[in-house]
């Protein structure tokens, strides 16, 4: 048994710093496991959880977290394990605030404790709800009192919200935390300036949250492809003066500072921490990398939105890719004349192949508007019309009789009509059925007839050979 930390350690450090833990890895690959399969505690508190992960890699340490949860499970005590499992589910959701506020974000371990935590979610959602409204709420605030000065949502911002993405379903269109967060992202991408690369690469990252989770449900964002189209027309502006104008109607408004309305696009200046993101390039690295970073996270964004919504049968995606579109065909009749400009030329013309495929699939897959459009029928009135007499005058009852009459005489005849087409459909059948009996008696009378005439013949031919030999006629 591993007994975990008690309260009294207060003096424990709350940092450590993520080691590399190859040889721990490769013992661990060849069955060399240290771990315990059972415990005799459960953390409560983050000093007790650092010192279960201490020298231990990202994937141990979410092999120790789903031991505990196997150790703690609810059939085996409910009474004594609830509590004990809702309070290792607050030290973990408070273990992934510390990862978000950290220099070096610790993804790898961030991935191998988001399944346990998903499980645990499950069974108290009413604590990761709580921590979600939190996190939402903190950043919704923030953006709201900075207003125009408001850049990103940080690092930290943008890892909880890829947290709550894999902890609430995206396709839901009305759930209390992910459409929030939908709606949080998209008014990021619509207010933050951007002034500085970090906050380029920043925004970079959230329109790849927001794209992945508009395609879980197959839809389509304005704001999304508006920053896409931006993006895309700085780096048209940036080929030269020549071309400059004819992008300036595709940038962001004027009251986006920076980089997305200016002349001079791709000059930012190096600002701010070092991120830190995967798939993101360091705002450190060289000019022409994170360009094209946030060019080609620009596109992916895109095609990654098209493809979802043509799969969801989205009968707008043809008008809304429309000036992304238009964009990217400047982009491309736009002659390359150096390395970098023939890189996003190239980069351009797939993406436009590709969008070009999908919009022309969707049309041809959409059925016709006649389909869609509802036969005029007359107006029904539910308000009651009363007559003189409330409804029994002796013409109405007339007439309803008259008509009861009428649609009695209609039934008559029909059945009538369909008696008589099931008498003869049946004389029909027995003419048939005689048809068939009288062709097999003359086929029968035949071959008994031929027989006979065999039999006659053989006889014949008998007696008369018979005669010559005996010479008696």
């Amino acid at each position: 048994m591993e007994q975990a930390v008690s309260s009294e350690d207060s003096d424990e450090s709350e940092g450590e710093e993520e080691f590399e833990h190859e040889a721990t890895n490769a013992k661990a690959d060849e069955g060399d496991d240290s771990i315990p399969f059972t415990f005799g505690q459960c953390p409560s508190t983050n000093k007790q959880l650092l010192k279960l992960f201490r020298g231990r890699s990202s994937r141990q340490r979410g092999v120790i977290v789903d031991r505990l949860l196997k150790s703690f499970a609810l059939p085996l005590n409910p009474s004594v394990n609830r509590p004990i499992l809702a309070g290792l589910l607050s030290t973990l959701l408070g273990r992934f605030d510390r990862i978000a506020d950290s220099s070096t974000p610790y993804w790898a371990e961030i991935g191998e404790l988001l399944p346990c935590v998903y499980e645990l979610s499950v069974i108290f959602p009413e604590t990761s709800i709580e921590w979600a409204k939190s996190k939402l709420e903190a950043i919704q605030e923030r953006l709201v009192e900075l207003g125009t000065e408001f850049t990103s949502v940080g690092e930290g911002g943008l890892i909880r919200l890829r947290i709550l993405a894999r902890l609430f379903p995206l396709s839901d269109l009305r759930h209390p935390i992910s459409t929030p967060a939908v709606l949080l992202l998209a008014n990021v991408i619509s207010f933050a300036s951007i002034r500085t690369q970090r906050d380029l690469c920043l925004s970079c990252f959230a329109i790849d949250l927001f794209a992945g989770a508009l395609s879980a449900g197959g839809r389509i964002s304005g704001e999304l492809l508006r920053f896409c189209s931006s993006i895309a027309a700085s780096a048209g502006v940036s080929l030269g003066e020549s071309s400059s104008l004819r992008f300036q109607e595709y940038l962001l408004p004027s009251h986006r500072d920076g980089l997305l309305q200016s002349r001079a696009p791709w000059e930012l200046p190096r600002e701010g921490m070092s991120i830190s993101i995967p798939n993101i390039t360091s705002a450190r690295a060289q000019d022409s990398d994170w360009r094209m970073a946030a060019f080609a996270k620009a596109l992916g964004s895109a095609v990654t939105c098209s493809r979802a919504s043509a799969n969801s049968g989205n009968n707008a995606i043809s008008a809304a890719f429309g000036p992304f579109i238009s964009v990217l065909e400047l982009l491309v009749s736009e002659r390359p004349s150096a390395d970098k400009q023939n890189r996003i030329f190239e980069s351009a013309s797939e993406c436009l192949n590709e969008l070009r495929e999908v919009v022309e699939n969707a049309e041809k897959g959409r059925s016709p508007l006649a389909l869609y459009e509802k036969p005029v029928t007359a107006p029904k009135a539910l308000n009651p019309r009363f007559g003189p007499k409330s409804g029994r005058s002796k013409a109405e009852y007339k007439e309803k009789v008259k008509s009861l009459k009428r649609q009695l005489r209609k039934e008559e005849r029909g059945a009538a009509r369909e008696l008589r087409k099931d008498a003869s459909f049946v004389a029909r059948e027995r003419l048939a059925n005689e048809d068939v009996e009288d062709a097999k008696r003359a086929k029968k009378a035949r071959e008994v007839m031929a027989f006979l005439e065999k039999q006659e013949s053989t006889w014949k031919q008998q007696e008369k050979k018979k005669r010559k030999e005996t010479g008696k006629w």
